[in-house]
């Protein structure tokens, strides 16, 4: 019976975790679409005012902690979100001076 030295069943499972453990970091921090972003803050905006989802525009932001900010609505049932690049809401900074 042929067998495997030990180095090498030890490399070989390393190798294989290393892998999965890649594979599953690299699905969990995979990037999302422009589109996937405006859509998920429009449907909040819908959901929160009652408004259309057509109400809804994204701008690039200069800022580097800002990936684009999406406007929806005007007056008092408008709303807007600055999103990073996983898409999650980028609050105001509590140290920043207020102008």
């Amino acid at each position: 019976m042929w067998r495997l030295p030990p180095i090498v069943l030890a490399g070989g499972l390393l190798a294989l975790t290393a892998a999965g453990l890649g594979l599953s970091l690299g699905l969990r921090w995979a990037p999302v679409s422009e589109t996937e972003v405006i859509e998920t803050w429009a449907a909040d905006y819908v959901r929160e005012t009652g408004g259309t989802r057509t109400d809804c525009a994204a701008t690039p932001d200069p800022r580097q902690d800002v990936w684009m900010v999406i406007r929806c609505g005007q007056g008092d049932k408008g709303r807007v979100y600055p999103v990073d690049r996983m898409g999650r809401l980028v609050l105001p900074d509590a140290r920043a001076p207020s102008t």
